[in-house]
């Protein structure tokens, strides 16, 4: 059975088209709705998903207008929730919670230890107008469930991900712990990638196969910084915000301990030693990536040494680098703003 359906908003403009229940459908043109619903009944007790422009697949709720074959679609049409969705994949041993929002190429987001798929509330809002945006929480990380996660499945999650959004290439945007998910995929699919953002991290590359020099001002950063992460724990201050973050911005530093708070069950600890244990790349083999790459740091982070970022971006060839002063170990966080534009002008290159 076909339904047809159109979507009601504020706007001018709203999208109609045709769906088989129990299947897919595409947008097919523009037009303005008109008359009010009646009736309401979920879009999923029917069994119907709508593949936007073949962008990702959306749930929402239809509305009797008529004949039971009319079906009126109310969502969130705005600027830029006009497509939204979320869900779970299920993985060996993981539930993975995803959502999607947006329409245009995909831009995939991996968040750091003390996140989730809400540490990119920043970022969503500004690119979802251009781009679909996938955010999703990673094994272990709630709302996902792991009882034992492994980074080694974190490029295997993403890869199956993209698969079930229908995605075959995307942009990855990956900050701390994320970028073991994105350079581990970039390496194994490159042909996936069309850029890569590597932010306060360094991935799967094994530090000690930096360059001599390199190596030397990672090494003597390292003893100027001893101490320091676990003195602003003991301060009641999450390193991954900073001091700077909590002394400038404390509702914001307090938002990231929230996030930070809603993987109580993981156990970080554990979790950190196995990311330790699988920095085996070799820092040569970063001159395979051929797509577009840019490192950011922050100069005060103290998680992921600035140092470390920079000469790991001098060994991909054409990668961009981005130093940005008075930010910690977060920047998409604590300077969205600058992070936001230098990543656009990055993605738009």
């Amino acid at each position: 059975m076909a339904w047809r359906f159109r979507c009601e908003n504020e706007g001018p403009a709203c999208h109609a088209g045709r769906v088989q229940a129990g299947g897919r459908g595409e947008l097919r043109s523009l037009w303005q709705a008109e008359a009010r619903p009646t009736k309401t009944q979920s879009l999923a007790g029917l069994g119907v998903r709508l593949e936007l422009q073949g962008l990702a697949i959306v749930e929402m709720d239809i509305l009797y207008i008529g004949r039971p074959d009319d079906v009126e679609v109310l969502g969130l049409w705005g600027d830029y929730y006009r497509y939204m969705t979320s869900g779970r994949l299920e993985r060996p041993g993981a539930s993975i919670y995803y959502e999607v929002t947006g329409s245009g190429p995909a831009l995939a987001f991996a968040h750091g230890l003390g996140g989730n798929h809400m540490s990119w509330w920043q970022q969503v809002p500004y690119w979802a107008a251009r781009y679909t945006c996938v955010t999703f929480a990673h094994r272990g990380s709630a709302p996902s469930r792991c009882d034992n996660p492994d980074p080694a499945e974190f490029a295997g999650d993403l890869a199956a991900l993209l698969d079930r959004l229908g995605l075959e290439e995307a942009a990855l945007v990956a900050q701390s712990m994320g970028g073991w998910t994105c350079l581990d995929f970039a390496i194994r699919y490159p042909h996936r990638v069309w850029a890569l953002v590597m932010a306060s991290t360094s991935g799967i590359v094994d530090p000690t196969t930096l360059a001599a020099s390199d190596l030397r001002k990672l090494q003597e950063w390292m003893s100027a910084n001893t101490g320091v992460e676990a003195d602003l724990f003991r301060r009641g201050i999450h390193p991954a915000a900073g001091e700077r973050m909590a002394r400038e911005q404390p509702a914001l530093e307090f938002l990231y301990r929230e996030i930070d708070r809603m993987s109580a069950g993981l156990d970080k600890n554990a979790l950190r030693g196995k990311l330790v244990a699988a920095r085996t790349l070799p820092a040569s083999r970063l001159r395979e990536l051929k797509m577009p790459v840019l490192f950011v740091t922050g100069t005060e982070d103290i998680v992921i040494p600035p140092p470390l970022v920079e000469g790991l971006s001098a060994i991909v060839p054409g990668a961009k680098l981005e130093i940005v002063p008075e930010a910690g170990h977060s920047v998409y966080f604590e300077r969205a703003e600058r992070f936001n534009r230098v990543v656009d002008k990055f993605l738009s290159l």
